[in-house]
Order: structure tokens, then sequence, then C-alpha cells
């Protein structure tokens, strides 16, 4: 969807919330991920999700987009045609129900604390096959889990390719 370069926009109508998580604490997607986590930490008989940051969880942040104010910031940033799409949807109801039904829905956008987020896949590999090693002999459990946590931390420090 492209905007109008001068048409307003309405930034109060979205929040975004963005960290949360776990202070040093690597992520870790669901599922099969968080299971092999799991069986990991049994096997080594450490917690491979504490890298050392204590472990206390982080309040999310909570941001308007006041940055977004024309079309043009919507055709340009991702957060602001969001705002845009919102806006939109918002007078669309508005005018549909004209005699004052309608009443606005808060949008609330979660953004996730790192781009990889649900890569799962990637890290049920990385540990399965530290697993395997310790589990034939080929690595102490030690070895095992910083291999992980330095495969690992390279997603933690590449920059988002989406923004």
């Amino acid at each position: 969807m492209r905007f109008r370069k001068g048409a307003r926009l309405d930034p109060s109508q979205v929040v975004v919330r963005r960290g949360g998580g776990m202070g040093g604490a690597l992520p870790v997607g669901g599922g099969l991920g968080l299971l092999v986590a799991v069986v990991a930490a049994l096997v080594f008989g450490v917690n491979v999700f504490d890298t050392g940051g204590g472990g206390t969880a982080t309040p999310q942040a909570e941001e308007t987009l006041s940055q977004c104010q024309t079309g043009q910031d919507a055709n340009q940033q991702r957060e602001c045609r969001i705002v845009g799409t919102v806006n939109s949807i918002q007078a669309y109801w508005q005018d549909a129900f004209r005699s004052g039904e309608y009443q606005e829905a808060d949008t609330v956008v979660f953004d996730a604390p790192a781009w990889y987020s649900g890569s799962g896949s990637t890290f049920e590999r990385v540990v399965g096959a530290q697993v395997g090693l310790v589990q034939q002999g080929l690595a102490s459990p030690e070895a095992a889990l910083e291999s992980i946590q330095s495969q690992l931390q390279a997603y933690a420090d590449t920059k988002s390719p989406l923004l």
C-alpha cells in the first residue's frame, strides 16, 4: 500500500512494545527448540539459557511512533506504514458507523526483541550437534556449552536484515 506524501498520520493510534525477555539470557523459540534446550540442560547439568546476565526479566518498553507524521514517512519506514494502515482502517470504520457507534480499537505492535525470533530450527541444529558430540565422548559438556553460546551469539550480534 502506498500513501499520499502529504497525508497526515496520527501516531497516537499505535503503541509499540519492545523488549521484554530475559536480560542476558539467550532467546529461545518454543516447541521443539525448547525441548532440545531442556534436554541439553539435563544432559549437560547446566543452565544453557544463562549467559551470565543474571536472567532477571526486563520490562517491556512502550513507545509511540511520534516520528510518523506524513504519508511520506509511511512510504519510507515500516513502522510508519503500520501507523498509516491503522489510521486508514480506523477512518473507514468511523465513517461506516456515522452514528458514533464505532469505538476505535487499541492497536499495540509487539516488536520482537530480536529479528531472529522464531529461528527454532537453527537453535535445534546448533544444540543438537553439540549434544551429539557430548554423547559420543568427543566434547566435554563445558566445551559444548561454550560452542553453543558462541554460535548463537553470532545471531544476537547480527543486525536485522529487515530494517
